[in-house]
């Protein structure tokens, strides 16, 4: 089962998925500007519910913000950001460690981890889950700190590199 929605504020969107696999899923977005007065088009955000899926969702051309609950970005070969949180907000800081970002294919001489805040916002630590990874906590006064990423064979990350932006 699939379902998506899509909007920036008031204004809506049209959303096609077409290519729908046991794999993967493609979604086109058509702005509804026949009854928009409109003039500077924004960023939309999509909310996308797969039931009983697996896999990996990956943005194209480096620019698409995918959240959710437990969302797996891959990277490529070219140089990626895997955006955590924008200016607005940190993503994935609602459900503990229930909702984070898993990020495979770090590679810390060509991507970047964008952060919502400053770097004394986060700690990074051993992931809950696999020794063999690391884990990005955003820092919660009174509790404990929130997973919000969770990056795939890594033991090497330091907020104070280039491999971060804080936004």
């Amino acid at each position: 089962m699939l379902s998506c929605t899509s909007y920036d504020g008031p204004d809506s969107a049209g959303l096609r998925a077409k290519n729908l696999s046991s794999g993967s899923v493609e979604i086109k977005i058509d702005e509804d500007t026949s009854k928009d007065s409109e003039v500077d088009h924004t960023t939309e955000e999509i909310g996308l519910l797969a039931i009983e899926a697996t896999g990996t969702l990956e943005g194209s051309e480096n620019t698409d913000a995918l959240t959710g609950l437990v969302v797996n970005q891959a990277g490529t070969v070219n140089n990626d950001t895997f955006i955590v949180g924008d200016a607005q907000k940190s993503f994935y800081d609602s459900y503990g460690q229930q909702d984070y970002l898993e990020i495979s294919g770090f590679s810390s001489s060509q991507d970047l981890i964008q952060l919502y805040g400053a770097v004394g916002d986060y700690s990074v630590g051993v992931s809950p889950y696999d020794s063999n990874d690391q884990g990005i906590f955003l820092e919660v006064a009174g509790m404990k700190d929130e997973l919000v990423a969770i990056v795939k064979n890594s033991n090497n990350l330091d907020l104070n590199s280039n491999d971060f932006v804080f936004v």
